[in-house]
């Protein structure tokens, strides 16, 4: 991402002093000067970093197993499929992709695998079946915190030749989630409010109505206390 040309790109889009974290994750991973939109495919070997199809043809195999136990599952959509790794290991040709990266996509295509950039160019109204393998931590999202007895969120200060964090009071919806997620205030740490997967979901249950969701995201170990 050419570092100047990404500050002026921000500047002349929102013309303010700061955007909300969750804005500038948006622009970071996905606008023209994005993270997934460069010259070269960001998820492979050759690229930043690798998820689990990249790693063993086993990850596949085991969906492509459990697609089989089940009955009557056509109709099958990727959400967020990259290289299409995944698919290819799975095996199944009739599976349609949906990969918001412009250069993801050309590989897709160049490998026979039908693709859309959104949800909203898909036809079909239902879906057997959507999968997707780490899309949801892909999605942006606001950081909270609370400080001097009160909720703020992070927000990055547009300087005029550099980029910096800041806080501002949190806005309604972040804290109504805060609220319905019984986040407890605490001053020792920060966290991501994920309001925008939660808007991911309804849109694609209220687009598609699948039958079934299968996602894969990966976190740590918490072991209940006590």
């Amino acid at each position: 991402m050419p570092k100047q040309n990404f500050f002026s790109y921000l500047h002349e889009k929102y013309e303010t002093e700061f955007i909300y974290f969750d804005t500038f994750m948006e622009e970071a991973l996905y606008s023209q000067l994005g993270f997934f939109n460069t010259a070269f495919v960001r998820s492979d070997k050759e690229g930043d970093f690798l998820t689990s199809p990249e790693v063993s043809e086993y990850f596949g195999k085991i969906i492509r197993n459990w697609i089989n136990s089940e009955s009557n599952l056509k109709n099958i959509i990727e959400i967020g499929s990259g290289t299409g790794s995944l698919i290819e290991q799975i095996g199944i040709k009739e599976i349609t992709s949906v990969e918001l990266s412009s250069t993801a996509r050309q590989e897709l295509i160049k490998k026979g695998i039908k693709t859309h950039s959104t949800i909203d160019e898909l036809i079909t109204k239902t879906s057997d079946l959507i999968f997707g393998n780490e899309i949801l931590d892909n999605i942006p999202c606001s950081i909270g915190l609370y400080r001097d007895e009160g909720w703020y969120e992070k927000v990055v200060l547009l300087e005029e030749t550099s980029l910096a964090y800041g806080l501002r009071p949190i806005r309604n919806e972040q804290l109504d989630w805060v609220n319905k997620n019984n986040i407890a205030p605490n001053e020792d740490y920060e966290f991501e409010i994920q309001v925008n997967i939660d808007k991911f979901l309804n849109s694609v249950i209220k687009k598609i109505n699948p039958r079934k969701i299968l996602l894969f995201d990966y976190g740590y170990e918490q072991k209940k206390q006590g």
